[in-house]
């Protein structure tokens, strides 16, 4: 469609008219301003955004491990009463151990602790508690109270300066048990008490207890009735099956 000269003209006077009223004016430095202002705004978040996640990578990276109490076994099978066993407590990824205690009960019923030793991790240990001024007593109280089920035992780790303590993956000691009856007694850590190289305290520490099964003996006098009957019944399912296959054979013909 074609315009005439005089609608061609009072489209470019509408034009010019136009196009200044709608660039120009604080209008358009307000709005430009405002964008400034939203564009900045959304790049200061997310360049916050981003530091935040660098310095939480970095600070988990440069962590310490979690430390871990644990027995060895973690299960204890007994196949009989009255036979013995022994327990190793253990840390995993320990940092400069420079002092250590814990305690741990069992049900006296099932079991009974008999003897205490320091692993060649500890063996050059010092100061064992629960007494250390009356020496360590690896068989009997206060180390080992047998009336309560419970086992309480510590030590100093001979240190001189930052890094001198215990790492890595140790045995604190090793325990040595007799199941006493038929049954399931667990062993529960509590108390735990770790120290650094100066006796600072250990926190980022977990705990993991165990249990000793001490499984029924079979009756020996069970054994011959048993068998017997197992005889007997083998032997008339053996009588019945040719039995049947004689019948079988009588009706064919």
């Amino acid at each position: 469609m074609e315009f005439s000269s005089r609608e061609k003209r009072e489209k470019m006077d509408f034009n010019i008219k136009f196009t200044p009223n709608f660039f120009e004016g604080d209008q358009l430095r307000k709005a430009v301003s405002h964008m400034t202002e939203k564009s900045a705004q959304s790049v200061f978040l997310v360049m916050l955004l981003i530091a935040s996640i660098v310095t939480a990578s970095t600070s988990r990276l440069g962590a310490s491990p979690l430390t871990i109490v644990s027995f060895d076994p973690i299960e204890i099978q007994v196949p009989n009463v009255g036979e013995n066993f022994t327990i190793n407590v253990n840390l995993t990824d320990i940092e400069d151990l420079g002092a250590w205690e814990f305690k741990l009960d069992y049900n006296t019923t099932i079991l009974n602790v008999t003897y205490v030793s320091a692993s060649s991790d500890t063996a050059n240990n010092t100061d064992w508690v629960p007494d250390p001024g009356a020496g360590w007593v690896p068989d009997g109280p206060p180390t080992i109270d047998e009336t309560n089920g419970i086992v309480w035992v510590g030590a100093l780790v001979p240190t001189t300066a930052p890094g001198t303590g215990l790492y890595g993956n140790i045995t604190l000691v090793t325990i040595n048990a007799t199941a006493a009856a038929v049954g399931n007694s667990t062993l529960h850590l509590y108390d735990v008490v770790l120290g650094d190289w100066i006796g600072d305290p250990i926190t980022d520490v977990d705990k993991l207890d165990t249990w000793a099964n001490v499984i029924p003996e079979f009756p020996t006098a069970l054994v011959m009735p048993l068998l017997l009957i197992a005889t007997l019944a083998a032997a008339f399912l053996g009588k019945t099956f040719w039995s049947w296959k004689r019948k079988d054979a009588l009706v064919s013909e």
